[in-house]
């Protein structure tokens, strides 16, 4: 038998990143590990993103890949213990996983991402991003 990882297997690992990354943010905890869980999550959206293109792979991200990936970004820049420099990063880095969500042409973003980017840049430290 032949076992090959499915779509749902790499959202889990995303979910799992973006879990510590939400946790951390609430209870004020810092570590490398939770610091660096965003861009772990988003490594893993890329890896889905590059199986995609083989269709014998099974694997292709969703929807709710992009948004947790999202997620994970916008609690950067969120909570008390937020680093100053995360505040202006945090949605920079948001948009940069929705402007991904929009290029994919079989996705399209929903209420909730676009929801989740408002809440991103309204945290922000960036006042000229009003203007973006």
């Amino acid at each position: 038998a032949n076992l090959l990882p499915t779509s749902h297997h790499y959202d889990l690992a995303i979910t799992a990143f973006v879990n510590a990354a939400t946790v951390a943010r609430d209870t004020n905890y810092s570590s490398p590990a939770t610091n660096n869980a965003p861009y772990v999550a988003q490594r893993w959206l890329q890896r889905m993103e590059t199986l995609a293109f083989d269709p014998y792979s099974g694997v292709s991200p969703s929807v709710d890949s992009y948004y947790h990936v999202m997620e994970a970004y916008a609690s950067l820049g969120n909570g008390a213990a937020a680093i100053p420099a995360n505040k202006n990063r945090a949605p920079i880095l948001a948009q940069a996983v929705y402007d991904k969500l929009k290029e994919n042409t079989n996705l399209i973003p929903t209420v909730r991402e676009h929801r989740l980017l408002i809440r991103a840049w309204s945290n922000s430290t960036c006042k000229e991003a009003a203007y973006k």
